[in-house]
């Protein structure tokens, strides 16, 4: 059971870049939620590695466009590009993006970022923890109803094996 303080209008189904931004939004506009996240933690599996300006724009907006910034020089070589290769050690094909903000600064005040979701999730939920936001880890929503009164949902407590999460896997 959950206290009344953890109440919000918005349940978001969903921890990780969309449910996370989603409810930082919410936040900047006053708007509590309760964001529920089946995994016990940040997967350390590197997802979504490329923003765009408009998401930095955003960013930029919410208070987090320096932390997402630096996030990605330490993760990534600044200014980088995408290039095919035949192997990782192998030779070089071509180049997908030569250069990945060549052109931006006439567009946005913004650049492009590599960055991967592990860096970029806990950025998202401090800033929207900041504005209200819980985040329910370990958790699923196990029922949803809707009638002429409104939605009815019912949350429950999911231990996850951590094992899983991080992709370790036993061979026998």
């Amino acid at each position: 059971m959950r206290d009344a303080a953890d109440d919000a209008p918005v349940l978001i189904a969903g921890g990780g870049l969309v449910g996370l931004s989603t409810a930082m939004f919410l936040g900047q506009h006053g708007v509590k939620s309760i964001v529920v996240e089946r995994l016990g933690r940040v997967s350390p599996l590197p997802r979504a590695a490329f923003f765009h300006m408009r998401t930095l724009e955003m960013f930029r907006a919410a208070g987090i466009e320096a932390e997402v910034v630096e996030g990605s020089r330490r993760d990534f070589i600044p200014d980088g590009g995408i290039i095919l290769m035949d192997t990782v050690a192998g030779r070089k094909l071509g180049d997908i993006i030569g250069d990945l903000n060549a052109g931006v600064d006439e567009v946005s005040p913004c650049r492009r970022v590599f960055l991967n979701q592990p860096t970029l999730e806990p950025i998202l939920y401090e800033r929207a923890r900041q504005d209200g936001a819980v985040l329910w880890r370990e958790h699923e929503i196990a029922d949803l109803r809707q009638d002429d009164d409104g939605v009815s949902l019912t949350v429950r407590h999911v231990p996850t094996d951590h094992a899983c999460v991080t992709g370790v896997a036993k061979s026998l």
